[in-house]
Parts: C-alpha cells; sequence; structure tokens
C-alpha cells in the first residue's frame, strides 16, 4: 500500500512539473521518474551554458574519443554538436525500454532484436 502511495506521489510530481520539463526540451513523458527528469532538465541547462570547446570536450570525454578523433570533432564544432549532447544526455537518463523503443525508432535495431547494455546502445545511438 505504502508502494503504490509512493508511485501515485511520483507520477501526479512528474505530471505537475511536465509543462516545465518539456518547455525546457525534457520529454517528461518518456522519463523514468523525477528526479531523472530533474537531472535532465538541469544537464540540459549547463550543457546550453557552455561554449563551443567545452562542448568538444564535454562530447569527446562522454564518447571516449581519442585525442585524433577530438581535434577531427573540434573541426566540426557546431550547434548540432551541442543537438547531439543533449540527445546524449537524454539517452543516458533513459530507461531500457525507452532506450531500444529509441534505437527502433532509428532502426538500429529489428522490433524482435535484443539490446545488450544500456551503455552499448547508448553508443550505437
Amino acid at each position: 500500500e505504502e508502494e503504490k502511495r509512493g508511485e501515485l506521489i511520483e507520477r501526479l510530481l512528474l505530471s505537475s512539473f511536465k509543462p516545465l520539463l518539456e518547455s525546457n526540451g525534457v520529454p517528461a513523458d518518456r522519463v523514468p521518474s523525477m528526479d531523472a527528469g530533474v537531472r535532465l532538465l538541469i544537464e540540459r541547462q549547463r550543457l546550453d551554458a557552455m561554449s563551443p570547446s567545452q562542448v568538444v570536450t564535454e562530447l569527446a570525454t562522454r564518447l571516449c574519443l581519442t585525442e585524433t578523433d577530438s581535434v577531427a570533432l573540434a573541426d566540426a564544432v557546431g550547434q548540432s554538436l551541442l543537438d547531439r549532447l543533449k540527445l546524449l544526455a537524454l539517452w543516458e537518463e533513459l530507461p531500457a525500454q525507452e532506450l531500444q523503443a529509441e534505437a527502433e525508432a532509428r532502426e538500429l535495431l529489428s522490433r524482435t532484436g535484443t539490446i545488450g547494455h544500456g551503455r552499448d546502445l547508448r553508443h550505437k545511438l
């Protein structure tokens, strides 16, 4: 009973913050919890405040790029990198089921395919 109550409170909280989250690019219907939504909101705000060189550094770190690849990435700096970094932040917060749906939507997996670890799938995305 207490667990069910907690779940309902979590859903109500997420629902009440949905407009704020979504106006900041956080898909409230897809994140698994209020905590995940807030973490993603904070992360998106942090990413928005980055300079282009910071975006490159952050993306290179998250993707474990070599120095050579990081230099190539730096040559391609632009808004698209920031957008990709924001997508990566979202994927890091999504539960496996939502991550699988994202991969299927991008035709990286067959609808009946299985996923490995979430981190592996995030690299494919």
